[in-house]
């Protein structure tokens, strides 16, 4: 009887020893799941952020008289070729941040008064300006 006690403890333990690392397997798989599958969500994402018909091609101005519509869309072209988070385009349609591009604009000519932003997506964006005027000469 003592025999078949050891046997039957012997059994239990190879069991558990199989049921471990059946376990171990399994979440094995699942993080190796897990891992590709992020990895093409991640690659997807980029490549559709870099979709030609997805960004902007057009920009255009109106409402400056000072300020030539040649420099400032020279601008908008300097910014719109710039990267978000050092991998997105800031020219994709879907990721362009308007505030960003009016402190841009405001930074580089301080002549900018107020600008409005406003985006036909996915191709143009339409910058309204208006510029300060000065007060004594």
């Amino acid at each position: 009887m003592a025999e078949f006690g050891k046997y039957k403890k012997s059994l239990l333990n190879e069991t558990n020893a199989e049921l471990v690392n059946a376990r171990k397997k399994r979440s094995k798989r699942r993080f190796w799941f897990f891992t590709i599958f992020f990895i093409v969500l991640i690659g997807g994402f980029i490549y559709f952020a870099w979709y030609p018909k997805f960004l902007i091609k057009n920009s255009y101005v109106e409402g400056n008289r000072v300020l030539s519509t040649n420099k400032l869309q020279t601008s908008i072209n300097e910014y719109l070729n710039g990267r978000f988070a050092y991998v997105l385009p800031n020219r994709n349609a879907f990721i362009f941040i308007d505030e960003d591009l009016k402190k841009f604009l405001i930074k580089k000519h301080p002549t900018i008064k107020t600008i409005d932003v406003t985006q036909n997506v996915p191709n143009d964006l339409f910058v309204k300006i208006t510029e300060r005027q000065p007060h004594a000469l």
